[in-house]
């Protein structure tokens, strides 16, 4: 087997794929899922959708990495946009008080956001 060839069904390789390291730092997976339940205490549609939003940049990267070109660029693209909804979310709940500053999971959406921008917009 190609070590460096992905195959479906195949998440490992997708955190080996160097564009692709950010995409298991969505905060549904990693520090920003614990603020969801919190959110959702004082706003469910907003923790819902946050929810959502963070599942929609996993899968999205999962599947544009599996495309071709024309739909890789439209699945990254979602991806980006659903980064920043997650983003917006996040400013969105902090301003409202029911979460505190989010550095962690604002850090990891920076970064993410960051690779989007060069996938979607290459030079």
């Amino acid at each position: 087997r190609n070590r460096n060839r992905s195959h479906p069904g195949d998440r490992a390789n997708l955190t080996r794929t160097p564009r692709l390291r950010g995409w298991r730092a969505s905060p549904s997976t990693r520090s920003g899922k614990r603020l969801v339940p919190i959110i959702e205490r004082s706003d469910r549609e907003l923790g819902d959708q946050v929810r959502r939003a963070a599942s929609s940049i996993v899968l999205n990267l999962a599947e544009g990495q599996r495309s071709a070109k024309g739909n890789k660029h439209k699945h990254y693209s979602i991806a980006h946009g659903s980064a920043n909804e997650v983003k917006a979310a996040l400013d969105v709940a902090c301003a409202w008080g029911w979460i505190g500053e989010a550095h962690e999971p604002q850090r990891i959406l920076d970064r993410l956001l960051a690779i989007l921008w060069r996938l979607t917009h290459p030079r």
